[in-house]
């Protein structure tokens, strides 16, 4: 009965909690989802949502970072970051409910959760997902007013609460003998797994420009707009811990160029985030259809907006734009990706040269991001382990 007993004990059971709590907290998210499966006590330890927060805490600056591709066959695939050209690709798997619709975007990425959005429907569905394919989560449906202009969502961090929300700017027209331009913002709650609405006092930024929002430190979303009073774009910046609006000082471009001023609106302005900073892509079409790249080293200070490196040389670019990804692991490139073609590049900032990343076995695709790798669930209280909308297929990462 006893020798019975000791071989139910396994070994790794004995081990004290607060030991394997300091091994397995230095183990990458890869290893971390493998060893679920060596006994109970491990399984319950990794699946906490404890775990997950102390991990990410603690390795949100690590290397396990991957590439996130949604591809023109409507499926999402990664790659690890570090060794992108020799590293395959693998399909992360879609819920089931999202399976039937035919055109999926990764619209935000938050500490390794993704913001997928089916914009085929008619109200939008939308989903939250584990780049480690963890479980899913799908988020309340709202209706899009009539006369639905465009929609735009942005995925953010609330730290003070410790709940994920979810922003979506609704641009529509309104009036019953004059149209006039309108725009609703909601934002979703993980935590309450409600929307709300939130006061609009930023309608005088002018018109969204930008779809996705650009976040910055997980809590802050940035949109670009159009201001037809100043002739001018504006960044807007949404702070979902206080859900108040604010405006971020622009790149003056153009700046001490009057025969350039009038033609801005004609200019194509993207905004990202490159290595935390918000970062423009300037195509002036005034200069050849050259291409400007801008970062904002100081958060919320104008005069530190810094010029990376630019592209005038139309045998290279054409009439295509560029979006920066992410810097290379050494910092002396960047990789860039070529609108509207399934191809990314790298681009030494030194040397002024380009050579072509080939991705093994990643298909044509619409669109490409980062994120990091974690064990964080798309649930507010629940487990990692907890299936809260099943998967389709067991392909993962893992």
């Amino acid at each position: 009965m006893a020798e019975s007993k000791r071989r139910e004990n396994s070994p790794m059971e004995t081990v004290p909690i607060d030991v394997l709590f300091n091994i397995l907290i230095r183990l990458p998210v890869k290893c971390l989802l493998l060893f679920k499966s060596v006994c109970k006590s491990w399984y319950a330890l990794i699946t906490s949502r404890e775990f997950a927060d102390h991990h990410f805490r603690r390795n949100s600056l690590s290397s396990d970072r991957l590439l996130i591709f949604s591809g023109e066959d409507n499926s999402l695939y990664s790659v690890n970051l570090e060794s992108p050209e020799s590293s395959p690709a693998v399909k992360i798997p879609f819920p089931s409910i999202a399976e039937r619709f035919s055109r999926k975007n990764i619209v935000g990425s938050c500490n390794g959760l993704l913001l997928c959005v089916c914009d085929e429907t008619p109200n939008f569905e939308a989903l939250l997902i584990n780049s480690s394919s963890l479980p899913c989560k799908r988020i309340p449906k709202l209706k899009v007013p009539l006369n639905c202009l465009y929609v735009n969502y942005g995925l953010g961090y609330d730290c003070g609460v410790g709940d994920y929300k979810v922003v979506r700017i609704v641009h529509f027209l309104w009036g019953a003998t004059v149209a006039r331009e309108a725009m609703e913002v909601m934002v979703y709650s993980l935590r309450t797994d409600s929307w709300k609405l939130v006061k609009q006092n930023f309608l005088d930024y002018g018109t969204p420009k930008s779809k996705d929002g650009a976040l910055v430190n997980s809590n802050l979303l940035h949109w670009l707009f159009w201001s037809y009073t100043l002739n001018d774009h504006r960044i807007a910046g949404f702070d979902v811990c206080s859900e108040e609006w604010s405006e971020v000082p622009m790149l003056e471009y153009f700046e001490g160029n009057d025969s350039r001023v009038d033609s801005r609106k004609h200019d194509r302005v993207d905004m990202g985030v490159l290595d935390g900073c918000l970062c423009l892509v300037i195509s002036d079409y005034g200069n050849f259809h050259g291409q400007n790249v801008w970062v904002m080293k100081e958060y919320g200070v104008k005069d530190s907006w810094v010029k990376l490196f630019d592209f005038t040389d139309i045998c290279l670019i054409g009439s295509l734009h560029i979006a920066p990804i992410t810097y290379s692991k050494e910092g002396d490139e960047i990789l860039l990706r070529r609108d509207q073609l399934s191809r990314v590049f790298w681009f030494n900032l030194s040397e002024k040269t380009v050579r072509e990343a080939e991705m093994r076995s990643v298909p044509d695709y619409r669109r490409v991001g980062t994120c990091i790798r974690t064990l964080i669930p798309p649930s507010a209280n629940g487990q990692i382990g907890d299936e809260i909308w099943p998967r389709s297929g067991k392909d993962g990462l893992c």
